[in-house]
């Protein structure tokens, strides 16, 4: 006969709300989709009308068309973001600004402490002997 197990209502609780969690999860994501197409108009758009405005929108190009429906299988798929030129075939090599405050080099932040500890060991309105 094994023991009983002490944290058994935790468990439970914790089992109870994780799958609570789940559910409402799923619940949310089938109602994603249907919810953002009626908040974008659907019964008096079509979804090729929405799909259309979203491109012209996210990719300012006119002529872009949506491939609606997608090939079944995703036969001669090739992925939107894959269709657009990078920004380093835009810019050229594309190098992260630099931030404005000073950030400490190799080794640098043990100076810095010591500095700090010394200042407030001896602090400059103390009377010295």
């Amino acid at each position: 006969m094994t023991p009983e197990n002490p944290h058994r209502r935790l468990h439970l609780a914790v089992f109870v709300a994780a799958a609570l969690c789940l559910v409402i999860q799923v619940i949310e994501g089938a109602l994603f989709v249907p919810f953002v197409l009626v908040y974008l108009g659907f019964p008096q758009v079509g979804l090729q009308e929405i799909c259309g405005e979203l491109y012209n929108i996210t990719y300012q190009d006119d002529k872009r068309q949506c491939r609606y429906p997608y090939p079944l299988f995703f036969q001669d798929f090739t992925p939107e973001p894959d269709l657009e030129p990078s920004r380093e075939h835009v810019f050229g090599p594309v190098t992260p600004p630099r931030p404005h405050y000073d950030v400490p080099d190799w080794r640098e932040m043990i100076s810095i402490v010591e500095r700090r500890r010394a200042a407030e060991a001896n602090p400059p309105g103390a009377a010295r002997e």
